[in-house]
């Protein structure tokens, strides 16, 4: 977490969820729900919320952020791919949403990259989602609805309190990407698969 990029932001002293990628119209609830979570959590000094990204949803949610005069919420554009690693490692929890009539069949490809970063994933999905499916089979993540404030806010109060439950999802994360999406396996299974035909 002590890194250039963490200091340039003024978040290494900061506990911080963070969403980084793409403000759309399959995440625009989920991610509204956690501004309302933001808000119930904003005697916190020390937790800030971080938005990263772009998308036409952007604009909604700043003015949303605006109208709950929240304190505690910071946007941000994107940054450059190889600044990546640095940014998602500035954050304690990284949050993966996705709107509950959406996420049945879909699990964003950003939870890789963030597994691979080696941080506690918080869900925002439906409850019988395959997302939500996924992190509890393999003790990756923490779920909360995405329908669910209250649920929200208790989600990262748990992650931020209970050090080593956060540890412990931080080191599932990164070792299952490594052990099933690490360059030399993928390619392995496709040379297998080549092999084949």
């Amino acid at each position: 977490k002590d890194n250039y990029l963490s200091s340039r932001m003024l978040l290494k002293d900061k506990f911080v969820v963070m969403h980084a990628g793409t403000l759309s119209l399959s995440n625009f609830k989920a991610l509204e729900n956690l501004l309302k979570a933001a808000k119930l959590l904003e005697s916190e000094k020390d937790l800030i919320f971080v938005i990263v990204g772009d998308g036409i949803k952007k604009k909604e949610l700043e003015k949303k952020t605006k109208d709950l005069n929240l304190i505690n919420v910071r946007f941000m554009p994107f940054f450059p791919q190889e600044d990546l690693p640095y940014l998602l490692a500035s954050s304690d929890i990284l949050i993966v949403p996705l709107d509950s009539n959406k996420s049945e069949l879909s699990v964003p490809s950003k939870l890789y990259s963030f597994m691979a970063a080696g941080r506690a994933i918080l869900c925002l999905a439906g409850r019988n989602s395959e997302l939500s499916g996924f992190i509890s089979r393999n003790e990756c993540g923490y779920f909360a609805d995405a329908e669910d404030i209250q649920g929200i806010k208790n989600a990262i109060e748990i992650l931020k309190s209970d050090i080593p439950y956060r540890k412990k999802l931080m080191e599932n994360s990164r070792n299952y990407v490594l052990e099933h999406f690490s360059r030399d396996k993928i390619l392995n299974i496709y040379e297998e698969e080549i092999s084949k035909l």
